[in-house]
């Protein structure tokens, strides 16, 4: 079990907590939220990822859609609302650590990105983990997208540093999923809603397909539906 999963879904408590708790899930998490305002000396820290580096703590590539679908080892979709468009995608990143695998999809015009994490060590039903969280912070709540999906959501701009990007996060078929942006809740909500309803059905794992064709370009690997 890797001591960087076990603390993955706390850092986002322990980032917006501050203290001694925050450098050491800082340097743990990979995926971790905010930016560090250069300006403010009281608020200096670690580095946070941001857009411009989204997988910050460990061997992160950019890479191409393919590629990156491929180490991942599910197909993922991108975002298709009214403020995101899959045209709007940026660079793409990946990142492995032992049996942990990391994707990230930018979008620079939004100033927000998305991560893909596998495997997650959330139970199922995460519903009471992330009710557990967010009682430890006033800027954040368990939300329920497509009505039945447990998320954690957490506001912009309430941690210490009053520049942290707001979140979603949700698990959907064993991948953890984080939408990371300086954008109001419902903005993020409708991101993480458009996911779910492009989220592929679990018979769409991709290692065979990857292994047989190797990456398929931008697109990712081609779906085996008619």
């Amino acid at each position: 079990m890797s001591w960087i999963n076990r603390l993955g879904r706390l850092g986002i408590v322990a980032v917006l907590a501050g203290g001694a708790t925050f450098a050491a899930v800082q340097l743990a998490r990979p995926d971790a939220r905010g930016t560090v305002p250069s300006g403010n000396s009281a608020a200096q820290g670690p580095a946070r990822p941001t857009v411009s580096t989204p997988l910050l703590y460990g061997p992160a590539e950019k890479t191409t859609m393919g590629t990156a679908v491929c180490t991942l080892g599910v197909s993922v979709p991108v975002p298709d609302t009214a403020g995101v468009q899959p045209a709007d995608a940026g660079a793409v990143w990946q990142m492995v650590l032992r049996d942990d695998r990391w994707m990230a999809i930018t979008f620079p015009s939004q100033d927000l990105y998305i991560t893909y994490h596998r495997p997650s060590l959330l139970p199922a039903d995460p519903t009471k983990a992330f009710q557990g969280d967010a009682d430890a912070l006033q800027s954040a709540r368990v939300v329920e997208l497509n009505g039945t999906r447990p998320t954690l959501e957490i506001d912009e701009n309430s941690d210490f540093t009053r520049a942290n990007y707001g979140s979603v996060m949700f698990l959907v078929d064993g991948t953890e999923v984080r939408v990371m942006g300086h954008a109001k809740a419902a903005t993020l909500e409708a991101i993480g809603q458009s996911l779910l309803n492009q989220w592929p059905s679990t018979s769409d794992a991709v290692g065979s397909k990857c292994a047989a064709e190797g990456p398929t370009g931008s697109s990712g690997p081609k779906s085996s539906k008619p």
